[in-house]
């Protein structure tokens, strides 16, 4: 109570004997700042210490150079408080997802093709010279991994690979229900993969945004994965053996994943994952054919706030350690 990280809510009512009195946990003792940074589009969030929304902004990532993406980190802070009308100095911390791996040893960033101005960067050190809060930067579909087991498919499921398949391919590995990370951060980078010995193309190279519309253009076709999706969906149009040729390599690809780690379900989200819902049966079927461990094979339930809820639940997490630290004084 001292540290006002508990409030008081009045007496419970007395049977004879002496009133109890009510606490709660004060969810606004601070506030966590959690942020998608994506290469195009940056979304982020100002939450309560129970994972509450109070703000949120979407806005175009700067590009143009580190120090202006900073900037951009930084005054995102005064703008999601001042919406939220609370201070600045009430921010505890905030997490990051991003494409691409921190190195611990460092902080610094790499494989980060979405945001070249980052790769190998001090990115992390100078954020947090510019901020009075605690500030973590994680890969995002790890975040996303993350987001699901606290809220979406892979709640109450201890091990289970959140595959997410968008701009690139990448995917987040919950165990016993901890995220693996590896011992450099590169766990899941299964993107760079290459199809075979034979082949000098990667995963990612066919399975994602670009390489579907790639495909969907040679076939004649408007070059939009959204079209191809919806020929698919229709029967008619190139967009139906673009999907047909997609599924036996992705079912290829899970059952490496399958293999690897022996998950009770895999999870498919980003932006071509999710268009994926309407093909889980002849996927499963493939995934049959490819391997000896076939899981279930489902949706994310989080959409495109996977990496949000993932990056607000770490947030938590941090706060935390804050406020031990805080109430030992």
């Amino acid at each position: 109570m001292a540290a006002e990280l508990v409030v008081e809510h009045g007496y419970s009512p007395s049977n004879g004997g002496r009133p109890g009195l009510l606490l709660s946990f004060n969810e606004h003792a601070g506030f966590i700042v959690a942020i998608d940074l994506g290469g195009t589009v940056l979304r982020a969030v100002l939450t309560t210490l129970e994972g509450n929304y109070l703000a949120r902004l979407r806005e175009p990532t700067e590009t143009t150079s580190l120090q202006g993406l900073i900037n951009q980190v930084v005054g995102l802070v005064t703008r999601l408080t001042s919406a939220a009308g609370v201070s600045t100095d009430d921010v505890m911390t905030m997490c990051i997802g991003m494409p691409g791996v921190v190195d611990d040893a460092n902080g610094s960033l790499h494989y980060v093709p979405n945001l070249p101005t980052l790769e190998g960067t001090d990115f992390l050190s100078r954020l947090r010279s510019q901020l009075n809060c605690s500030v973590e930067v994680f890969n995002d579909v790890n975040l996303a991994a993350l987001g699901e087991s606290w809220q979406g498919a892979g709640k109450g499921i201890g091990t289970f690979a959140y595959v997410s398949i968008g701009t690139g391919l990448g995917v987040g590995l919950i165990v016993d229900g901890q995220l693996v990370a590896g011992s450099h951060g590169r766990a899941g980078e299964l993107g760079y993969l290459k199809l075979s010995p034979g082949d000098p193309r990667t995963a990612e190279e066919c399975l994602s945004g670009p390489a579907i519309a790639q495909r969907h253009k040679e076939l004649g076709g408007t070059g939009s994965p959204v079209d191809a999706f919806a020929e698919a969906a229709a029967g008619t149009g190139p967009g139906v053996q673009v999907i047909a040729e997609l599924l036996p390599v992705l079912a290829w690809f899970c059952s490496v994943v399958a293999l690897a780690l022996d998950p009770e379900v895999i999870i498919l989200g980003g932006s071509i994952g999710l268009r994926l819902a309407d093909h889980l049966e002849p996927l499963t079927q493939h995934l049959a054919q490819s391997s000896p461990v076939v899981p279930g094979v489902s949706a994310a339930a989080l959409g495109d706030d996977a990496g949000l809820k993932g990056a607000v639940s770490m947030g938590i997490a941090d706060s935390q350690r804050w406020l031990f630290a805080r109430t030992r004084g």
